[in-house]
C-alpha cells in the first residue's frame, strides 16, 4: 500500500479490521481487505505510536512534538481531545479499565498516567529515557506479600498490592 509519508508505527484495532498507521502530521486508517486508506486522523505533529483502550472504543496516539496524548473515537476516527503529558511521549498503552492511558515520556524521564474522563495527568519518574510501556491485563490474580517474579515473560502474581513507599522485591 503506497503511503505519502514515512510511517512511524502501526497497530491493528482490537477487532483486527483496521490498521492504524502513524505518519508525520497525521494518522492513516487502512482497510487491509481492500489495501486502501479509508480515513485520516489529524492527531498533530509527529505522532509516534497508536494503541487502543481494551474496550476498543478509543484510540490513543502519542504525539511527540507538542507532548500530547491524542484520544480519538474509533467509530468516527475523530479526535475527542488532546491531553498534555510528559515531554516527548514515545509509546502509549491503554489502562486495563479503559478509563486510563499511560505514556512513556522519553525526554522527561517519566510515565504519565492519564484519566481519560477528567483529563487529569499524574507523572511518575521512572529513570533514563523510557521508550516503551506495556500494560498486562489479568484475570484477577492478586497478592499482598510484596514479592513478584517473572516467568515465561509474565509477572507472577499479575497484580501486586502495595502502599506508597513499600518495598517490592
Amino acid at each position: 500500500m503506497p503511503l505519502e509519508k514515512t510511517p512511524r508505527g502501526l497497530e491493528f484495532d482490537p477487532s483486527g479490521r483496521r490498521l492504524y498507521i502513524t505518519q508525520a502530521g497525521s494518522e492513516s486508517v487502512a482497510d487491509p481487505a481492500s489495501n486502501k486508506i479509508v480515513s485520516e486522523i489529524q492527531v498533530g505533529v509527529s505522532p509516534h505510536y497508536a494503541n487502543f483502550t481494551p474496550d476498543g472504543k478509543r484510540g490513543l496516539t502519542a504525539v511527540q512534538g507538542p507532548s500530547l496524548l491524542a484520544v480519538f473515537n474509533t467509530q468516527t476516527n475523530g479526535v475527542e481531545t488532546s491531553i498534555k503529558v510528559g515531554s516527548r511521549p514515545h509509546w502509549v498503552a491503554g489502562g486495563p479499565d479503559s478509563k486510563t492511558a499511560l505514556t512513556a515520556n522519553e525526554e522527561s524521564n517519566d510515565v504519565s498516567i492519564v484519566d481519560l474522563e477528567s483529563g487529569t495527568v499524574t507523572n511518575i519518574p521512572v529513570g533514563n529515557a523510557p521508550r516503551k510501556i506495556v500494560v498486562q491485563r489479568t484475570a484477577g490474580q492478586k497478592s499482598s506479600n510484596r514479592r513478584i517474579s517473572i516467568r515465561d515473560f509474565a509477572f507472577s502474581p499479575a497484580v501486586l498490592e502495595a502502599a506508597p513507599r513499600d518495598s517490592v522485591s
